[in-house]
């Protein structure tokens, strides 16, 4: 593994410093480029054009909104810089959610997403290329229309849940639940709900086949039914002495439908204990977070569901980093020990004098980067950097193959849709 570093911009020392001490009205220079922070950039450099890095030409960005709904971000704005950290074009996202701008080879593009309840959202996706097509956007969690479901009471039930490969998880204390619909998805699919009974033993109904639809509504009659064994997993490469705990995701038609927490039995190889609804699932994902100093994460996806067992290896491949020299908006480290990995993700966010976030800024790097500073945008937030995470996904084939989608939270809790076959995930954090 090499050690590269990636330049976005220089960040002046007054800026870092108010960053580290949380002045929310704080912001870096205008810095090169400032010219350019017009909608359109004016008339754009010419396509080839040497500004110091390498070949420029158009770069496709689709902007999905950060709010969950999956809708295009009209009103984001979209920043393309050089290698040098100078902004070469910008661009207004319209209704169709997608701007073509001109980028640089080992530049980076920037999202300053539209408006919303929350704080600022930023995004930068660094070494790009000309004729990249990149997405951003954080994936459906708000429903597109709403079912009204109404299950029987169960008896010590304090809360019921619905769940499904077409619904977004909600929950109710009434035994009349309205139920957020996953956008895009109208097809005949499983629906479970679940009574939350408190310190008992959760009950289901399965519903095998619902079409969902926008305002339909829909009695379950029950009974409520306990979980059956599921498949025994044994994990190896997993320190003993790590602190384990695992959970599970039935698929439906490769889209998660139900998940519930395992029991770990500790040893060499590591068991995994799993229940399951009988008759739901053609897939099972198995979630391990093992704590051994810092928190390890390994997901992998069988299918179709193991009838009775389950071996799994859970051998840590990522590389190891040393622990970050964060000053402000910029921070590097080193590679300790050399390893497999697709890409790397930074996080900072700039907070007020209450501790309140006020912007939060994540960044896309290439697996061998080893620092990052905040691109210099006129007007954008300062912010303090926060953590760095490793990602290796073994279906996906490097930095290049990755970072089309990185930023739409691929392969971190958006997709893909349906999911292959078999899959494995390592992460962690620095």
């Amino acid at each position: 593994m090499s050690c590269a570093r990636v330049r976005l911009s220089a960040v002046a020392l007054s800026a870092a410093c108010a960053a580290a001490c949380g002045d929310p009205a704080s912001f870096a220079d205008a810095g090169p480029g400032a010219d350019a922070a017009q909608d359109g950039g004016g008339e754009p450099p010419d396509a080839g054009a040497d500004g110091g890095g390498g070949d420029r030409g158009d770069i496709t960005v689709h902007v999905a909104s950060h709010d969950g709904l999956d809708q295009p971000d009209e009103g984001a704005v979209v920043y393309f810089t050089g290698a040098d950290g100078a902004v070469i074009d910008t661009r207004t996202v319209g209704a169709d959610g997608v701007v073509v701008g001109t980028g640089e080879d080992g530049g980076a593009v920037t999202v300053r997403h539209a408006a919303t309840d929350g704080p600022e959202q930023w995004w930068t996706v660094v070494a790009v290329e000309v004729g990249d097509e990149l997405y951003f956007g954080r994936p459906a969690t708000e429903g597109a229309g709403t079912m009204y479901v109404t299950v029987p009471a169960n008896a010590g039930a304090i809360r019921y849940h619905m769940t499904g490969p077409c619904v977004v998880s909600y929950s109710a204390a009434s035994t009349a639940i309205q139920v957020p619909l996953v956008p895009g998805c109208d097809a005949t699919r499983p629906l479970v709900a679940v009574a939350d009974r408190g310190a008992q033993p959760d009950q289901y109904i399965l519903a095998p086949e619902v079409t969902p639809a926008d305002g339909a509504e829909l009695t379950l009659d029950g009974p409520w039914i306990d979980p059956v064994a599921g498949p025994t997993v044994t994990v190896s490469g997993v320190s003993p002495s790590a602190t384990t705990t695992a959970g599970v995701s039935y698929y439906a038609a490769g889209r998660p439908a139900w998940g519930t927490g395992a029991t770990v039995t500790p040893g060499t190889p590591l068991t995994v204990t799993t229940s399951r609804l009988a008759g739901l699932g053609d897939g099972l994902s198995l979630r391990l977070v093992a704590f051994e100093g810092r928190s390890y994460v390994f997901e992998t996806y069988t299918s179709p569901v193991p009838a009775s067992t389950w071996a799994v290896d859970a051998t840590p491949v990522l590389p190891t980093l040393s622990e970050p020299d964060w000053n402000g908006s910029a921070g590097s480290w080193t590679v300790e020990q050399a390893g497999q990995a697709d890409a790397l993700f930074v996080y900072g966010e700039q907070t007020g004098e209450k501790g309140q976030t006020l912007a939060e800024w994540s960044f896309v790097l290439p697996p061998d980067a080893t620092s990052v500073e905040r691109p210099a945008i006129p007007g954008a937030p300062v912010v303090g950097l926060l953590a760095v995470s490793v990602y290796e996904i073994d279906v996906v084939d490097g930095y290049d193959a990755y970072r089309p989608r990185a930023a739409a939270y691929e392969w971190r809790g958006g997709g893909p849709w349906p999911r292959p076959a078999s899959y494995a995930v390592h992460a962690m954090s620095f």
